[in-house]
């Protein structure tokens, strides 16, 4: 198992057009998390971009998701690199748990510090902000690693069924467009059903309002945003994402050890 992650991350290395695809997407997001704070009519800040950003931080990343998990789970079906495995005698086993352990974990570790660009690159030009602590947004933003693990689990079982590179990154790209078509919608779901409305809730940032009375102003209200996740959601996020990556990888080598790779 060890030599087929070997494998496996030496193809990573060279798989240049998708490290074109992710530096391409960084970029965009930024640039995105940039423009809609510079055309905000409030707050410009990287705190205003979390409250009022409508999933910017992750919405892209489904596809990025899917497009990562078809090139690295359902590349090799139409290379035959599985078929080569198991005549050299590496068992279904561990052919299967090394490509799904480098895909989920790259794929979440990636999907989840481009959550980060557009908030630090936004911090770079306008500041945080007043209305939620920095430390807030870092630790909800980290919680999305969760989700996107749910997320990359199930297009790797996806990819062990179809075998086919280019139906994965297609359902990717239209789970993607979904997303963008249905944003008003999801943005008013929250849960632990689906890895979507899991992250729309770390997003979901209660708050109060404040009043005082300042000489010569009246009376001011201020909005005090309650920042830090509750840790019912934070332990609610992880175990179920880790419940439900369990059943679909263990479905995936379900369906895996009985196939006939032809």
């Amino acid at each position: 198992m060890k030599k087929i992650i070997s494998s496996q991350l030496y193809q990573l290395r060279c798989k240049l057009s998708l490290l074109r695809i992710t530096l391409l997407m960084t970029v965009g997001i930024a640039a995105m998390g940039l423009l809609v704070t510079a055309t905000s009519e409030g707050e410009k800040s990287a705190g205003a971009l979390f409250l009022e950003g409508n999933g910017l931080s992750w919405i892209f990343q489904i596809m990025l998701i899917g497009i990562m998990c078809g090139m690295i789970c359902a590349g090799d079906f139409g290379e035959k690199d599985l078929n080569y495995e198991l005549m050299n005698g590496h068992s279904r086993l561990s052919s299967y748990a090394a490509r799904v352990f480098i895909c989920v974990a790259f794929t979440s570790v990636v999907a989840t510090l481009l959550a980060f660009a557009p908030y630090i690159v936004t911090a770079l030009v306008y500041g945080w902000g007043d209305r939620i602590k920095a430390t807030d947004i870092c630790i909800r933003t980290a919680l999305f690693f969760f989700p996107f693990m749910r997320m990359a689990s199930f297009y790797s079982m996806l990819a062990f069924i179809v075998k086919k590179q280019s139906v994965v990154i297609t359902l990717g790209f239209l789970s993607e467009m979904g997303c963008i078509i249905l944003n008003d919608v999801i943005l008013n779901k929250v849960g632990y059903m689906l890895g979507i409305f899991n992250l729309t809730e770390l997003m979901n940032v209660g708050d109060f309002s404040l009043y005082n009375v300042v000489p010569g102003r009246g009376v001011v209200q201020y909005t005090v945003c309650e920042g830090a996740p509750d840790p019912g959601l934070a332990i609610g996020t992880v175990i179920v994402s880790l419940v439900m990556s369990a059943v679909y990888l263990v479905a995936g080598y379900a369906f895996f050890r009985r196939d006939d790779l032809d």
